[in-house]
């Protein structure tokens, strides 16, 4: 092994999960399933490396650039105009994704001047802000129920109604249903509170989903610099920012953008040796899903201060308290309960979305509460020893990606989470020993 093993395989397993998720961006593809199962298989690797503390010392920039060139040109060929890719906010991006993947190897792979890179790496990212910030012009009403639920509860909210207790309207006129009836808001309050301020100032609650993923970028860019060199920085920043299936995300309303920010937040505080930002930050991520109760363990080993703990708790208890105050039943039924006790979908990308198209097998609702837990115990245990934000990422991402692949309900948007938590452990969980001179062995690299 060499000592780029560990990011090498953690970058081909998050571009064997990008190619999964094209294939299968709406539900179960078997291509795209194996795919998965290739990028998973991948990540026990990278961790059996961190676990040895085999980091790296050479540059990244190659990697990286290959990586997200890949990316690219594989987004171009996939993608359709369907969606939020009609004219002309679809000619403009997918005519951008193969220009910027030739752009691309040409900046960073020979020996170009700095200047040329840093001119390309503001346009690239001025780009990914133009898109986003058109996408709801271009986008303003998908036909698809994330969206209407998320955006007229913020609506609700602000006009002083209950959002767990107003209707939604029935974007599908009552011709689709996947087992279950919407009767109002279907997320966490957490979710909710940053929707109503986005709907409040910009008309659209798909804007504070922009803003958490903009967030995220640029603490990833914060996190990286400090441990690689600039080029590997941005490189790390155009690969979040150009996921061939961020806009898909974005535009059907996902709150996984949410979750981002607040993980990434969480690892700047725990590498910067934040106590109080870190419990706060995580505290609130804790209260976006329900599946993120299974990093309780995780968080556990990496921040064992009694007091934080107990921070941690209190910002996720608050963040539910005003609901708990006004209607608690309607929380705890359409907040809270609805999707735990959703019924097994057979296009689910996962394990047995596989298993009940191939074979008829159905899995029992334990199963998923089963792996995941099995998932967050081998993980924390393993990799016990490591700095704090090390350890917590990456038995965050393993524990996730786990839950999704083996579990009972997965699509696009909780593997766009895995993508961005494993870009989010290569950007901050490789740290380094000072060496004599004071500065670390991957500065030295740029």
């Amino acid at each position: 092994m060499t000592r780029m093993a560990a990011p090498i395989a953690l970058l081909v397993s998050h571009a064997l999960l990008s190619f999964g998720m094209l294939r299968g961006s709406a539900s179960y593809d078997g291509a795209g399933f194996l795919c998965l199962l290739l990028s998973f298989a991948l990540l026990p690797a990278a961790l059996f490396l961190l676990r040895r503390k085999d980091f790296p010392r050479l540059p990244l920039r190659l990697p990286l650039a290959l990586a997200l060139t890949a990316s690219l040109i594989l987004a171009s060929l996939r993608l359709s105009t369907h969606g939020p890719l009609a004219v002309p906010f679809g000619t403009t991006y997918v005519r951008w994704m193969p220009l910027l993947a030739l752009l691309i190897p040409l900046a960073y792979l020979p020996p170009m001047p700095g200047k040329v890179r840093r001119g390309l790496f503001f346009a690239a990212l001025g780009m990914a802000v133009l898109l986003r910030l058109w996408l709801p012009v271009a986008s303003p009403a998908p036909r698809i129920d994330t969206y209407v639920v998320i955006q007229e509860s913020a609506q609700h909210l602000l006009e002083g109604r209950n959002p767990y207790a107003t209707p939604v309207t029935d974007v599908y006129g009552g011709k689709k249903s996947y087992g279950y009836d919407i009767k109002g808001y279907v997320y966490l309050p957490a979710n909710l509170y940053p929707q109503a301020v986005a709907t409040e100032l910009a008309g659209d609650a798909r804007y504070a989903h922009i803003a958490a993923e903009l967030g995220f970028a640029f603490l990833l860019w914060v996190l990286a610099r400090r441990l690689w060199s600039r080029d590997a920085a941005e490189l790390i920043v155009l690969l979040a920012l150009s996921h061939p299936l961020a806009i898909f995300v974005l535009d059907g309303a996902w709150t996984e953008p949410l979750i981002l920010l607040s993980f990434a937040l969480t690892a700047y505080a725990l590498s910067r040796g934040k106590g109080a930002l870190g419990a706060a930050a995580f505290g609130y991520a804790f209260s976006l899903k329900q599946y993120l109760v299974m990093l309780a363990l995780p968080w556990l080993f990496a921040e064992r201060r009694w007091k934080l703990l107990l921070l941690s708790g209190a910002v996720a208890v608050a963040t539910l308290f005003p609901f708990l105050l006004w209607d608690w039943r309607s929380l705890l039924s359409e907040g809270v309960l609805l999707q735990l006790q959703a019924p097994f979908r057979q296009d689910t990308f996962s394990l047995f979305g596989f298993l009940s198209q191939t074979a008829g097998i159905v899995p029992p609702k334990w199963w998923t509460l089963l792996v995941s837990a099995l998932a967050s115990v081998l993980s924390a245990v393993f990799l016990r020893g490591l700095p704090r934000v090390t350890a917590f990422l990456a038995a965050s991402v393993f524990t996730l990606y786990t839950t999704f692949l083996f579990g009972t309900q997965a699509f696009v948007n909780y593997y766009y989470l895995v993508s961005g938590m494993m870009l989010l452990l290569l950007a901050a969980g490789f740290p380094l020993p000072e060496p004599p001179e004071g500065r670390s062995e991957n500065e030295k690299n740029i």
